[in-house]
């Protein structure tokens, strides 16, 4: 029966439009990959306890902070944030101005570990208040270049976590995250010094460019202020009340604890294979070389001896002091010791030592490679650095960042305790001079 136009009414259409399916029409139409794109999820995502889904991302917005109090310029650094799906609470946190492969990797490990042992010295006092840690049975993450690395797949296919990559365009697959950055930058971010919205980072908007100097002009925090300013953040967002439970995320969440014993990797060297970087370099006379930095050991000597092929090395994106050496038909790992600079009394990050060897010319020999080292560390940490050719500002504020947590160093002058006994015992003689 044909039906006019004044006959159908409103309630008609919508419940004829219930019976549809409205994802097999746009399927037909553009294909899978689009439809799939513009089809919302309408039902709950099935997880019924905490560490069972996890969900990680980079904030939207972001906020201008000084890598340390030696610097003058502000830079754009990011948040990234860890959450569990069923309880709300924030699992790990960590700052950086360019996302990579170490920073996801370092995020995930603030939300695997107990925060006694990831937390800096000055902040461990928060870790008996954010008692969050254990690793997840599903993890969500977007399509960034820096959550689908192969360093990040390996970090999570040796904790026996399934990686879930969202398509493009469909924030609601982890929409606790996303919730998660409007409330935070809406009751807090927003408030802070410095902080620059979502539209204020866009390059091709004029607007954005005097949004961004009012913030530089506002800025007035260093990244290890932000960070103390940021861990009170998170431990009364996980202490506000859960929407659907009507209780603080924090108590939903311990309470899963008692019902769902928590998973966590334990003892140095597997921490530091699982939480690690991978590098397939070969195996030479003096050990094996990764970012330019060379590392050697007894075991490494011998294995030489009968195998001289790639092997696997897993480096700490936290400390380069020391990597773990993977060699086929060999059981354990064979841990290597850093022979290119003596660094024992402090930890190096990935990032600060990659800035800092790329500034040293590859002319300088081996030997003299530590005094330049330490001597740009020190130029690092005093804010005197110059750019260079190749060089961008935002490699250097991650590095200078790092370097704030380095105690300051000194390198040897000119003028060392041996030129000066020289000096004394030549005293008197009568040497030409130079010509």
């Amino acid at each position: 029966m044909k039906l006019d136009a004044g006959q159908v009414s409103y309630e008609f259409i919508r419940e004829h439009y219930k019976t549809l399916d409205k994802f097999e029409q746009l399927k037909s139409l553009v294909g899978f990959r689009y439809a799939e794109q513009s089809i919302r999820a309408i039902r709950r995502l099935h997880t019924f306890y905490s560490n069972q889904r996890g969900e990680l991302d980079n904030t939207k917005y972001g906020i201008y902070l000084y890598p340390n109090s030696n610097y003058s310029n502000p830079l754009f650094f990011y948040t990234c944030l860890g959450a569990d799906h069923t309880s709300g609470v924030i699992k790990g946190e960590s700052v950086t101005i360019a996302p990579s492969s170490a920073s996801t990797i370092r995020l995930y490990k603030s939300c695997v570990m107990p925060k006694a042992l990831v937390l800096p010295d000055g902040l461990r006092h928060y870790a008996h208040d954010w008692d969050v840690a254990g690793t997840d049975t599903l993890v969500a993450v977007d399509n960034g270049p820096e959550m689908r690395s192969r360093h990040v797949g390996l970090m999570f296919l040796m904790l026996w976590v399934i990686l879930l990559f969202m398509p493009p365009k469909r924030g609601d697959m982890k929409g606790s995250i996303e919730r998660l950055f409007q409330t935070l930058e809406g009751k807090f971010m927003s408030t802070l010094p410095g902080y620059v919205n979502a539209k204020g980072i866009r390059a091709t908007d004029p607007r954005s460019e005097r949004i961004r100097a009012r913030a530089m002009a506002n800025a007035n925090m260093t990244v290890a202020e932000y960070r103390k300013k940021l861990i009170p953040i998170i431990l009364e967002y996980n202490q506000s009340k859960h929407p659907r439970f009507n209780r603080p995320r924090i108590e939903v969440y311990r309470e899963a604890q008692s019902l769902v014993p928590l998973v966590l990797p334990t003892g140095r060297r597997q921490l530091q294979a699982i939480f690690s970087l991978t590098y397939t370099p070969k195996l030479t006379r003096e050990g094996v070389e990764v970012e330019r930095l060379k590392y050697q050991s007894d075991e490494l000597s011998m294995l030489y001896r009968v195998y001289s092929g790639k092997v696997h090395v897993k480096l700490d994106p936290d400390d380069i002091r020391t990597v773990l050496v993977f060699a086929p038909k060999v059981r354990d790992p064979i841990e290597a010791h850093l022979t290119t600079l003596d660094i024992d009394d402090f930890s190096v990050t990935l990032e600060l030592a990659r800035t800092i060897s790329s500034r040293i010319p590859i002319s300088v020999p081996r030997e003299e490679f530590g005094f330049h080292f330490l001597h740009e560390l020190q130029t690092l940490q005093s804010g005197k650095t110059i750019l260079k050719s190749g060089e961008t500002w935002q490699h250097l504020a991650q590095a200078a960042a790092h370097a704030a947590d380095v105690p300051t160093v000194e390198y040897p002058s000119e003028n060392t305790e041996s030129t000066t006994e020289l000096n004394s015992l030549l005293e008197g003689t009568d040497l030409p001079d130079d010509e």
